[in-house]
């Protein structure tokens, strides 16, 4: 799959769809044929009374070995991969092309000793369907990325997700955090999520560990054969001893084990507007233990109303509304649409110049040639601005609201109410956030928006949430502002829900192949050792057809049914 930065361009979208369909139907292909191959040689197997033509001894074996290497022939690129995975970058296709290759052997030794009888249990109809299940694999992983490519591919509003290694920023984040190793999450707006195609083509977390078994496997399965061929002095024999090993112990869920639980992650990850690449990426976001938010994701449109409006005269309410519009038209805080929205056309708005923000506080601009102070009771302060005394304050400020100044011209000009209220949806999240023991950071755009507010509006707990200073946002800021093309390990629609939406579809998916993983470490070990076991005692050669496939499709269930019950 190619992942030059060529081919991550908007403009290039229609050949990578191209490419990607190419892939999937390829992988359908395969699946489809090496099905229908397994099918008629199990059939044919378990026929009481085989086609006439078929009962030569030399016969059944050369179609076998015919049918055999058709199913070969369309899986091709599961062999490469296959005998690639056995030193270099792990793949699941080692241990599936194990059967193939000893039915292969099997078939051979069958033909050129004439030791085919009636009773020898000829493996290449499971031998195909282990390539089949193989391939079923790959063409759900194909739909997957296939599926996936849509979503981020010529979209706008979106917003990704990654890993923050900026030494300056990481430490700005986490100061006075009690995690000793953070790893933080934090999010910027981009329009062209990069490197896509390379992190959905990564391995599997599990993959590692089947090309372990590949070794195991294979020691186990030419000791089988060596052995039966010392033993019983038949080379056809001593081949379907080995080969009847490979069956009974490749697991079938070799690739489905990591591509069901990525395809169910994507479907909960797109029903929250979040799509996660690949394997590379749930891994990353396994780690984060600490999440970064805006006040703007926290309290949404609809969270934050203005309550009253007391101005110094009365007949200053419609300036001091167009004046506070003014201030907060360009700014990204969540006040801006609340003051925005009591305008009745942009062109009402005044002018503003030299705004400058104070993190924390509020802002300062010019209009008019007036100075225009808007912010809370330390922004006051700082400019000398008269104010009712606390007590008064306190008076208006219960049950999560807050009092929002206006000075014009070096005197107190208007007061705002604001109230704050938690989103039930976000307050879920935030609950699930505080109970897989993550930490809270929030980069305010809103100068109300303080630690007190956040705890009280959402019941957080003491020390799970940290707002930024007006210097840590600085040093924060580079990390989370917008850039046209933007690696990440996640891409998200910008807001809390649909980012902790992404978290947990990938913790889903991870919590899935693990378990599932752990399930067929136990088959193939299992299995295995139940081959060596049987391969000393002479009983391998004489195992049904059926019992092997009844015993791989049992094996195929446990394994799978972690990450359909994952939640």
């Amino acid at each position: 799959m190619p992942h030059s930065r060529e081919y991550e361009r908007a403009e290039d979208a229609p050949a990578i769809r191209a490419l990607l369909a190419k892939k999937r139907a390829r992988a359908g292909i395969a699946c489809i044929v090496s099905g229908a191959m397994s099918l008629v040689m199990i059939v044919l197997a378990l026929l009481p009374v085989r086609p006439a033509a078929l009962n030569d001894p030399m016969v059944y074996p050369t179609a076998l070995l015919v049918l055999l290497l058709a199913s070969c022939a369309v899986n091709w690129r599961t062999f490469l991969d296959g005998f690639r995975g056995r030193g270099k970058t792990p793949s699941p296709d080692s241990l599936s092309i194990l059967p193939a290759l000893g039915a292969a052997v099997q078939c051979l030794a069958v033909l050129t000793t004439g030791g085919y009888t009636d009773g020898t249990l000829m493996l290449a109809g499971p031998a195909a369907l282990m390539l089949c299940m193989n391939a079923a694999g790959h063409a759900l992983n194909a739909a997957t990325v296939c599926d996936a490519f849509e979503s981020v591919s010529g979209q706008d509003g979106y917003a990704v997700a990654y890993r923050l290694k900026d030494a300056g920023a990481l430490r700005a984040i986490s100061q006075g955090l009690s995690e000793p190793h953070p790893c933080v999450l934090v999010t910027r707006p981009t329009q062209i999520f990069r490197s896509f195609l390379t992190n959905s083509a990564a391995h599997g977390t599990s993959d590692k560990n089947q090309q372990q078994f590949v070794w195991l496997l294979g020691g186990c399965g030419l000791a089988a054969f060596l052995f039966t061929l010392i033993t019983s002095k038949s080379a056809a024999t001593a081949a379907t001893a080995m080969t009847s090993l490979f069956c009974l112990a490749a697991p079938l869920a070799g690739t489905l084990m990591s591509a069901v639980p990525a395809r169910m992650m994507q479907q909960r990850a797109y029903k929250v507007g979040a799509v996660i690449p690949g394997w590379r990426d749930i891994r990353q976001l396994g780690r984060i233990n600490v999440v970064q938010a805006t006040s703007r994701q926290l309290f949404p449109e609809g969270c934050v109303t203005l309550r009253d409006i007391h101005p110094v005269k009365m007949e200053h309410i419609d300036t001091a509304i167009i004046y506070a519009a003014s201030m907060l038209a360009d700014t990204d805080s969540t006040l801006n649409k609340l003051f925005t929205g009591m305008v009745a056309s942009k062109s009402l708005l005044e002018k503003v110049t030299d705004r400058q923000a104070v993190p924390g506080k509020g802002y300062m601009g010019w209009i008019r040639k007036e100075r225009v102070i808007l912010g809370n009771r330390a922004m006051m302060m700082d400019y000398g601005i008269k104010v009712p005394s606390q007590e008064y304050e306190q008076h208006y400020t219960l049950n999560q609201r807050r009092i929002v100044y206006m000075a014009v011209a070096g005197k107190l000009y208007a007061m705002f109410r604001i109230a704050y209220q938690s989103d039930p949806k976000i307050a879920a999240d935030l609950e699930l956030v505080h109970r897989t023991g993550m930490y809270l950071v929030v980069d305010c755009d809103d100068f109300n928006c303080d630690v007190r507010l956040l705890e009280t509006a959402y019941g957080l707990p003491t020390g799970s949430v940290k707002v930024l200073s007006g210097a840590e946002h600085e040093a924060v800021a580079p990390a989370v502002a917008w850039l046209p093309e933007s690696e990440g390990s996640m891409l998200h629609l910008g807001s809390f829900r649909s980012l902790v939406g992404g978290l947990v579809a990938a913790a889903g998916a991870a919590q899935g192949e693990k378990y599932a993983s752990y399930a067929l470490t136990l088959s193939v070990l299992a299995s295995t050792a139940v081959g060596v076991l049987m391969t000393l005692t002479g009983g391998i050669v004489a195992l049904p057809l059926i019992g092997i496939v009844l015993y791989q499709a049992a094996w195929l269930v446990i394994t799978l049914f972690f990450p359909l019950m994952q939640r």
